[in-house]
């Protein structure tokens, strides 16, 4: 891949990784401005958003080195499509958190949590590979 559009791709990948969570922030900015209005109709457009769940993240001060917990809302609309490893931190978070995950090794929870995706992955790609040889011996 030429050098130039790496690095527009690794731009695009930033600038949508900044707006996901300039939006998360504007939600969770949002929720405050509700609850201190008591605008009952707008938490709960928030609260119910299925792509939305209010989780229990680690903050870590990098300067200091302590941690502490809060809560925030976090965009999980990626969860179940993307791999473990390229959710963001929160998302991953949210996903240690669910029942089904919560009390397991933590390879063994990616291995689980990972599994259907790869499942689905694999099969995109065996389609993608009998279009390309339909292709080569159409043209041979």
């Amino acid at each position: 891949m030429p050098q130039s559009s790496h690095k527009t791709m690794k731009k695009n990948n930033m600038i949508k990784s900044t707006k996901k969570k300039e939006l998360m922030t504007q939600i969770n900015e949002k929720m405050n401005e509700a609850i201190i209005n008591d605008d009952f109709d707008k938490i709960e457009n928030i609260a119910l958003n299925p792509n939305h769940a209010y989780i229990k993240v680690i903050d870590v001060n990098l300067f200091t080195g302590k941690a502490r917990h809060t809560n925030r809302w976090v965009d999980i609309s990626n969860v179940n499509d993307d791999y473990f490893e390229d959710l963001s931190s929160d998302c991953q978070d949210y996903v240690m958190s669910l029942d089904k995950y919560k009390n397991m090794d933590y390879d063994t929870m990616i291995d689980l949590y990972d599994g259907p995706i790869e499942k689905r992955n694999n099969k995109e790609l065996e389609w993608f590979k009998k279009q390309i040889n339909q292709s080569n011996k159409k043209s041979a």
